[in-house]
């Protein structure tokens, strides 16, 4: 007695595994088209500014355009350090004095301005201190300016309640340039010392005192000092 084979075949036994995979849309493929597009893209301008920057930094480099910017951009600066109206803004204690032009032979016989910088206490204590201490004048070196020795105008002022008078002779730092239209001579140490008495009794009419002075000369200002002495000999205690 046979017995019939009552089992089925299933209906996707005929159908192949690659037919049973999900159909991707039509809007699916576009989309990694797209993103392929943009990807390269990408690639293609990251690979162009490289090609423009090497190109910029070569042109820079070999043909001195780069020197000449930064020259450039170093004379603007320097222009700016120069600026009378910022720094006297910026800076209260200094100011630009007028000097007749028969104090320095130097100027030619023509009126010039020099830089000058005062220094008070600020404090009660410090301002009763300096009631009883002369004021000090530096004459600069050789190679220092008004710049150059702040540093220590600001400690005797801060620290000891000295009032301290420091500035820039002709041709030096922030002051007047030496004249151009004359065969000019250096200025002697006799000029700088008589430029530095025009300084010390301005700074004596804004402090309306009248003292002996301390005189604080390093380098060449040591003989500024002595050629003062010399001229003025009652204007120096120390």
């Amino acid at each position: 007695m046979t017995t019939a084979n009552n089992s089925t075949t299933p209906a996707t036994a005929g159908v192949s595994k690659s037919s049973l995979q999900p159909i991707k849309s039509t809007e699916e493929n576009h989309f990694g088209v797209l993103l392929l597009i943009v990807g390269t893209i990408k690639i293609i301008v990251g690979l162009l500014f490289g090609i423009v920057f090497l190109v910029i930094f070569l042109l820079v480099t070999i043909t001195g355009i780069g020197p000449l910017i930064e020259y450039c951009q170093s004379k603007r600066d320097e222009k700016e350090a120069l600026n009378h109206d910022v720094i006297l803004q910026a800076h209260p204690e200094m100011f630009l004095l007028d000097v007749p032009g028969d104090i320095n032979k130097a100027s030619g016989g023509m009126a010039y301005r020099v830089m000058v910088r005062l220094t008070k206490p600020t404090s009660d204590d410090d301002t009763n201190n300096a009631n009883n201490l002369p004021p000090v004048i530096f004459p600069g070196g050789l190679a220092s300016n008004l710049m150059t020795m702040s540093r220590h105008q600001d400690e005797l002022t801060k620290q000891h309640g000295f009032t301290v008078v420091n500035f820039d002779r002709l041709g030096v730092g922030l002051s007047d340039p030496y004249p151009t239209n004359f065969n000019r001579q250096p200025p002697s140490a006799a000029d700088v010392a008589r430029e530095m008495n025009f300084v010390m009794s301005h700074c004596e009419s804004v402090l309306q005192t009248k003292y002996k002075w301390i005189c604080v000369g390093g380098s060449m200002g040591a003989n500024v000092a002595t050629a003062f002495m010399t001229l003025y000999p009652n204007r120096i205690g120390g």
